[in-house]
């Protein structure tokens, strides 16, 4: 082919159709968080309605207070695990895991 052949749309056509087939050929890649909400759920979460849930930073403490009040609850078990997203702070990956009784500080 020669240069003055080249034709940018059609490579462009041949490039996009090439990378759709790659795309449908691939294996997404793994998730940890997206299987553990599988397991919990017992259905492919990805399929479930999605639902946000946005706090002023003057209510954090308070939402704070109500987490711990729902865990401090006798012989109820959580696991926490934090995500971090683009534009807020990070946040590590935690898994605690409390057993009845068992407080996480003295209030």
């Amino acid at each position: 082919m020669a240069d003055n052949d080249f034709d940018p749309a059609r490579f462009g056509t041949a490039f996009k159709e090439f990378m759709e087939a790659v795309v449908a050929q691939a294996t997404p890649p793994s998730s940890p968080l997206l299987d553990r909400i599988q397991r919990h759920l017992d259905v492919d979460p990805t399929q479930l309605p999605v639902i946000g849930e946005e706090y002023d930073s003057f209510e954090h403490p308070n939402l704070q207070v109500a987490l711990d009040a729902y865990m401090a609850v006798p012989g109820r078990r959580v696991h926490l695990v934090g995500v971090g997203a683009d534009n807020k702070r990070f946040v590590a990956f935690v898994q605690a895991r409390r057993r009845p009784g068992q407080h996480r500080h003295p209030h």
